[in-house]
């Protein structure tokens, strides 16, 4: 009985930490598409304002914290949710840094 049980919560495991993965290069490739690069991403078990959707509906997302940059070098940091029939819905996205002037023209002089 007793490796019963442990055979069930390690394969619970198992299957919980193949869909974060499979999860993690879904919302890679969403950003890869526009060329940004994806420099983190976290699992969230909450966000506000979604995990009520969560508890009424049960839809199953999983949501994430991600931080990545765009080819222009701004920093943004979003929260999405994606499961393994939907795609990936962001939310919330922060301006972490703005885009540096790159024209040799507006720099500042010192």
């Amino acid at each position: 009985m007793v490796s019963f049980i442990f055979v069930f919560l390690s394969s619970i495991i198992v299957i919980w930490a193949m869909m974060v993965h499979f999860d993690k290069l879904r919302v890679h490739r969403h950003f890869h598409q526009n060329a940004n690069v994806v420099i983190a991403i976290w699992w969230c078990p909450i966000r506000h304002g979604w995990n009520k959707d969560v508890l009424r509906y049960g839809d199953g997302n999983r949501i994430y914290e991600v931080q990545y940059q765009e080819p222009s070098g701004t920093l943004h940091h979003v929260w999405c949710k994606t499961s393994l029939l939907n795609g990936v819905a962001i939310d919330g996205d922060e301006i972490n840094s703005p885009t540096m002037p790159t024209d040799s023209n507006s720099a500042r002089q010192i």
